[in-house]
C-alpha cells in the first residue's frame, strides 16, 4: 500500500509516526467482524501517522474507499440491532433539540451512516422529504422491516447530487472513512446554501482519551482518523463550513451494559455477569463532540 505523503486536511507534508492505540492490525488484516458497533476490541487500530501541523491523527497508508465499503456491506451485528433504539434514544433528543435550535427549515432531510433508521423514524413526521444512505446490508433490511425505511444500501460516494439538502446529519461518521476531506466536500456539495449538517466525532484530547490512553474506547479497528478541535476547525476551513454550534453527546445506558464494558476494558472479559441491573445512567464523557455547521 502507498503511504500518505500529505495531511488529508491541511496538505502538509510532515506526518510523524504515530502509535494511537496499544495493538496495530493492519488494514488488510480487517474482516467485517472487526467493524460491528458493538465490538469492544478497543485500543487496536491501524497505523496511524500525525500531522505536525493541524494535528490531525490519520491512516499511515492511502485507502480504497470501495475496499472499506465492502467490509462494511457485510457487517452482521445482531446486538446492536437488538439494543440500537434503546442506546441511541438519548442521542436521537439531542439531535433533535439542535435541528429545531438551529433552522426552522423542514423540508429536505439527508442522514449518512444511517445505521438502524432510529433516528429517521421520527424524524420522518418532521420534514416533507428524508432519506438516509447505510452500507450495511444487514442494516438497511433491519429498518425496512422495524421501521418500512427504505434505505439506500451505498457508500457516501454515491449519493446523487442531483438533489441538494437542507440539513444533512453524519453522526459518528467522519471517523470512519477513507478521507475525511473527501467527505466535507461531499457533504457541501448535497447541502442547500442555506442549510446545516451537524456532523459528530470522538474528541481525542478529552480528558476521558488521557485518562485512558491506549485503552481508550473510541481507539477502534474502524476508526481510521482522530481529531480535536484544532483539527475539526482546519477540516472546516477547508471544505468551505463554519461552525454555528459546538456541543458534547451524553449517553444512556443500562448499569449492566456499562459495568460489561468496564470489566473488559480492565480485564478483557467480563467476570461477572449483572443482567438484573437494569436501570439507567446518563453519562457524559465529554469525548465526543457534536457541531452544527453552515456554508461560509
Amino acid at each position: 500500500m502507498q503511504e500518505m505523503d500529505k495531511c488529508d486536511i491541511c496538505g502538509c507534508d510532515e506526518l510523524l509516526n504515530y502509535s494511537m492505540g496499544k495493538d496495530i492490525i493492519r488494514f488488510e488484516e480487517l474482516t467485517s467482524a472487526n467493524f460491528k458497533v458493538t465490538d469492544k476490541d478497543y485500543g487496536r487500530c491501524i497505523e496511524t501517522v500525525k500531522c505536525r501541523n493541524c494535528g490531525l491523527i490519520q491512516p499511515k497508508y492511502i485507502l480504497d474507499s470501495r475496499n472499506l465499503i465492502k467490509l462494511y456491506a457485510n457487517v452482521d451485528d445482531e446486538s446492536y440491532l437488538a439494543t440500537s433504539d434503546i442506546r441511541g434514544r438519548s442521542n436521537y433528543r439531542q439531535v433533535i433539540k439542535l435541528i429545531d435550535k438551529c433552522t426552522k427549515n423542514r423540508g429536505s432531510l439527508l442522514e449518512i451512516g444511517a445505521g438502524s433508521g432510529g433516528l429517521l423514524d421520527i424524524l420522518k413526521h418532521q420534514f416533507n422529504h428524508i432519506h438516509g444512505v447505510e452500507p450495511s446490508k444487514k442494516f438497511c433490511q433491519f429498518a425496512k422491516e422495524r421501521y418500512g425505511l427504505v434505505l439506500d444500501n451505498i457508500g457516501y460516494e454515491d449519493i446523487s447530487e442531483n438533489r441538494k439538502y437542507d440539513v444533512i446529519l453524519a453522526l459518528d461518521v467522519i471517523e470512519h472513512v477513507a478521507s475525511v476531506r473527501h467527505f466535507m466536500y461531499k457533504v457541501f456539495q448535497l447541502l442547500t446554501d442555506d442549510g446545516i449538517a451537524i456532523v459528530s466525532t470522538p474528541n481525542k484530547n478529552s480528558l476521558a482519551a488521557r485518562l485512558l490512553g491506549k485503552k481508550w474506547w473510541h481507539i477502534r479497528s474502524p476508526h481510521l482518523y482522530y481529531l480535536d478541535k484544532k483539527s475539526f476547525n482546519a477540516l472546516m476551513d477547508a471544505a468551505g463550513f463554519k461552525i454555528i454550534r459546538r456541543a458534547f453527546f451524553y449517553w444512556t445506558f443500562p448499569m449492566s451494559y456499562l459495568i460489561d464494558c468496564l470489566q473488559k476494558l480492565l480485564f478483557k472479559k467480563s467476570y461477572i455477569s449483572l443482567d438484573k441491573l437494569t436501570f439507567r445512567v446518563k453519562l457524559n464523557t465529554f469525548d465526543s463532540w457534536v457541531y452544527v455547521i453552515c456554508k461560509t
